[in-house]
């Protein structure tokens, strides 16, 4: 077990890094709980690249077996920097819609605090994942021009990806934690490896879950920073899922930035049934022809 922990903290030294959760989300309340959550670029005054984000979350309490697990169904819609030009955005993302389902198991080993999770993601990215029909109708919503281009975007793949993650606290106190994250990515759209870091300061909102034991009245807020680098080796986002054909525009493996960092700032506050959060987030490049990207995110929880 010394070796284990010992190679975890040597890959993330060698990574200088600091982390994410893959959902932009935390569970933080030792709950069932119902959780949705959006996310959009919109307050940044940009409409490109992860133009939006939501998810419908359902969240089981820790149990006897010391472990939790969640059902989540996501939608993620990807565009060029230029969504009102009807032709292919070259050296630019693709159009993309990405439409899926999750479960996700946590076992906690408490004495250590210690989180390990695997995920399994299963659905289509495509013209199938309706990303086109969910921009327009927001479009029109807001009042906003439509988006031209969309007859571009990724063909139809399946999407079919695992993740296994590793949470460890090297600091929890009362009001204080420190949590180091190494997490493996792979299937037919995302591969890549990372490691993180959290920053947290809490009031009876522990990021270990089974802390969160105060009744549903009580009070609980929480301020962290995560932050994260990335090693992709794939992204099917950006090249079109692996085995899929007929792409009108897809980027190249060349294309690429092979290293990416993410930082997040968010604030949770929970009362009785109630949570909300809100965050933003920070990515660098992901492509060498692209810039940097901001975007906000709300998430709503319901405690039963």
């Amino acid at each position: 077990m010394k070796t284990l922990w010992t190679l975890i903290l040597i890959l993330i030294g060698i990574l200088d890094t600091s982390a994410f959760v893959n959902k932009d989300s935390l569970y933080l309340y030792n709950y069932k709980q119902i959780n949705f959550h959006y996310a959009n670029d919109l307050y940044h005054g940009t409409d490109r690249y992860l133009t939006q984000l939501a998810f419908f979350n359902y969240t089981t309490a820790f149990n006897k077996k010391n472990s939790q697990s969640a059902y989540t169904i996501q939608q993620n819609v990807y565009t060029p920097s230029d969504i009102f030009g009807d032709t292919i955005q070259k050296n630019d993302r693709p159009y993309a819609g990405l439409l899926f389902a999750t479960y996700e198991r946590k076992n906690n080993a408490l004495k250590r605090q210690l989180i390990i999770h695997k995920q399994i993601d299963l659905g289509v990215l495509g013209k199938a994942a309706s990303g086109y029909s969910t921009q327009r109708e927001i479009h029109y919503a807001v009042n906003s021009r439509q988006p031209l281009g969309w007859q571009y975007q990724l063909s139809n793949s399946i999407y079919a990806n695992a993740t296994l993650g590793l949470d460890k606290g090297l600091v929890v106190k009362k009001y204080v934690e420190y949590i180091v994250h190494g997490q493996l990515q792979t299937g037919t759209v995302f591969n890549n490896i990372a490691a993180a870091q959290t920053i947290r300061v809490h009031f009876k909102n522990s990021f270990f879950s089974w802390k969160n034991n105060t009744k549903k009245n009580a009070f609980r807020v929480a301020l962290q920073m995560k932050n994260e680098l990335k090693y992709v080796a794939y992204n099917g986002t950006l090249q079109g899922g692996i085995g899929s054909k007929n792409n009108v525009y897809v980027l190249q493996q060349k294309d690429l930035t092979p290293t990416v960092y993410y930082r997040q700032i968010g604030l949770h506050l929970a009362f009785r049934h109630f949570g909300i959060a809100y965050s933003e987030s920070f990515i660098t490049k992901e492509f060498k022809s692209g810039v940097s990207h901001k975007w906000s995110s709300v998430n709503f929880s319901f405690l039963f």
